[in-house]
């Protein structure tokens, strides 16, 4: 037993290297296998999402969104502490890019089928809240575009809030 877990060690120390040769395909298998996942789980939603509690359910989203909103940007505060040397630019990335919750749909979807449709408001709210993460991730996409131009180096006056 002691023997099958001390191969794993040269792994550990090999395996952050660059990807090549074989780790490169696994790592596109995986890629590949990660969207076809993710598309199977829009679909199933996308079956089950009534548009119509969008309509009776604004407040909350928004409500929940801006909370949302929020919790990113103290996230990305608190990472300063370790992420010191980070443009602002980056930072702001990062704020756009917080996961999305697909899986908090899919949650939604199960509570709706353990405890009846009178949850169904919850598949209505979390899917709005996927859409609203899409809309700011494209944001972010369009906003880091410049990125690859950031020099090396923080400059001065680059510690400005995200």
């Amino acid at each position: 037993l002691a023997r099958k877990y001390l191969s794993t060690l040269p792994g550990l120390l090999v395996g952050p290297q660059q990807p090549g040769g074989e780790q490169a395909g696994l790592l596109a298998f995986h890629a590949e296998l990660s969207f076809l996942i993710r598309t199977f789980f829009f679909v199933l939603v996308g079956m089950d999402i009534r548009f119509e509690g969008f309509e009776s359910e604004w407040l909350p989203i928004t409500v929940i969104f801006g909370v949302i909103l929020l919790a990113r940007w103290l996230s990305i505060l608190v990472s300063r502490i370790l992420w010191r040397e980070a443009h602002r630019r980056e930072r702001e990335l990062a704020f756009w890019m917080h996961p999305r919750g697909l899986i908090t749909v899919v949650l939604a979807l199960r509570v709706v089928n353990e405890r009846g449709p009178s949850f169904g408001f919850l598949v209505d709210m979390a899917f709005a809240m996927l859409l609203l993460s899409g809309v700011g991730m494209t944001i972010g996409t369009m906003r880091g575009r410049g990125l690859g131009d950031l020099p090396e180096s923080n400059e001065p006056g680059a510690e400005a809030e995200p």
